[in-house]
């Protein structure tokens, strides 16, 4: 009778968990949705094969160093926690209750962080800048980049990092741009 008892808790839990996750994936998909803020010709100038030249003030250049893209983006993090469940098979005896055999199920979740901020590329790294996070990505440590409608991976070491822009096809035009500039 308990294990049937725990069975029907365990499900009605997990429909509960399901219906918040659906939730939960929804609001990230309208979050992920980014607008552009990057001026129609220097877009036309990276799809034609061009490196334009974008001056932003606020940023600590390496020697050598120039701006080709300057954009809205979200930084997507995915972190996991693991939390075990115990269940007991056991009986009630004269209102004492004596546990018998006990079972414990690892439950995985996974949730991912939105972080909205802003992506430059220059010919040397790839930077994403929030107010509270940062990520910069040398183009040497690169190993490769995967295009998207509305995003871009990129492939660096052991890590994969996901970077929702307006077009994904136009920073992938711009870092073979840079590639094929850098490979002269």
């Amino acid at each position: 009778m308990t294990v049937f008892l725990a069975v029907i808790i365990t499900v009605c839990i997990m429909i509960k968990i399901l219906k918040n996750e659906k939730k939960e994936q929804k609001a990230l998909e309208d979050a992920k949705v980014v607008k552009t803020g990057m001026q129609h010709s220097a877009i036309c100038e990276i799809n034609s094969g061009n490196l334009p030249i974008i001056k932003v003030d606020n940023l600590n250049y390496l020697p050598n160093e120039k701006c080709h893209y300057l954009d809205n983006a979200v930084y997507s993090t995915t972190t996991s926690s693991t939390a075990y469940h115990k269940f007991y098979n056991g009986t009630y005896i004269k209102g004492c209750y004596r546990s018998g055999i006990s079972t414990t199920y690892p439950v995985t979740t996974y949730k991912e962080n939105i972080h909205q901020g802003t992506l430059i590329v220059t010919n040397e790294r790839i930077i994403f800048i929030n107010d509270k996070y940062s990520l910069c990505i040398p183009l040497c440590c690169v190993i490769s980049f995967t295009p998207d409608t509305n995003k871009i991976d990129i492939y660096s070491g052991n890590r994969i990092d996901s970077i929702y822009v307006p077009n994904g096809f136009t920073v992938y035009n711009l870092l073979n741009n840079i590639c094929k500039e850098r490979n002269k």
